[in-house]
């Protein structure tokens, strides 16, 4: 399936800040299962689970089909006030407030490429949107290992000046 700018819908939403519990990932993105279950095991353990999708924040464009090695945040949302409960390796990691574009990508992430290209092609077509110079948000709805990658469902945040 071929994503297109006219069969992806772009919202502008405004988000409250988020405090997240990450690990930094470095290596291919289909080996990022263990470190998926570092975080979970360690919010399960220490109380601060609140059942929210994991959110990732890449360090490496996304959009750049020939990257072999990708570096991502990825992490659980917590509670303020649980942040003095975050011990090494894990580290905390504030997503600002703010407005943010924001695209459903559904199917496999292997596909995730597309969506991206859709997204940026949209913001260079309307001349009033400025990125700013935080790195693009993912929240993982659905997600392998935990439904089939058709079945994936991956929410993107790009933050635009107000």
């Amino acid at each position: 399936l071929s994503i297109t700018p006219s069969n992806i819908r772009i919202n502008s939403i405004d988000i409250s800040a988020k405090h997240l519990l990450c690990l930094r990932f470095e290596g291919h993105i289909e080996k990022i299962s263990h470190t998926i279950r570092k975080i979970l095991d360690m919010t399960l353990k220490n109380g601060l689970y609140k059942n929210k999708p994991l959110i990732g924040r890449f360090l490496d464009n996304p959009k750049l089909s020939d990257t072999k090695l990708k570096r991502i945040d990825i992490g659980l949302e917590i509670d303020k006030k649980d942040l003095n409960k975050i011990s090494y390796p894990f580290y905390h990691l504030k997503i600002p407030e703010g407005k943010y574009l924001q695209a459903i990508h559904k199917g496999n992430p292997q596909n995730l490429e597309e969506t991206y290209s859709a997204i940026y092609l949209e913001i260079l077509n309307k001349k009033n949107i400025s990125l700013t110079k935080e790195n693009p948000i993912e929240i993982y709805h659905k997600i392998p290992p935990f439904f089939p990658p058709h079945f994936s469902e991956i929410e993107i945040l790009i933050q635009i000046e107000k």
